[in-house]
């Protein structure tokens, strides 16, 4: 049983993944061991509060500026990126996917504007 209150858990969690986002970003971690490390974070966790009842929808809110850099990373990156073999296919180009060096390339700016690193 954990003695950490939410909010002590919560900014755990968003430490660890800064970092993680924080190391991508450097070229520390590759895009596969990022991906698996980060493992969808944002829905996963569930940062968008829809899950969350009123305590912790206002925690949440308080940390409202850490959090919206893996709504980011989920909404600019995550959520568009396919594996490389396909971005040849014009129907993949077409819908707006992108391979692993362009979110690579979107982590680096993302981490730029929102961790200052």
């Amino acid at each position: 049983m954990s003695t950490r209150s939410p909010e002590e858990e919560l900014l755990n969690d968003l430490d660890a993944h800064d970092d993680l986002v924080i190391r991508c970003a450097r070229g520390e971690l590759s895009w596969e061991e990022f991906d698996r490390a980060y493992d969808s974070f944002y829905p996963r966790y569930p940062l968008d509060s829809h899950e969350s009842d009123a305590q912790e929808r206002l925690l949440l809110e308080k940390h409202g500026t850490r959090v919206a850099l893996h709504r980011e990373i989920w909404e600019h990156v995550l959520t568009k990126v396919t594996g490389d073999e396909h971005l040849s296919q014009q129907a993949v180009a077409d819908a707006g996917f992108i391979g692993t060096d362009e979110a690579v390339r979107r982590i680096q700016i993302l981490a730029a504007t929102h961790l200052k690193f």
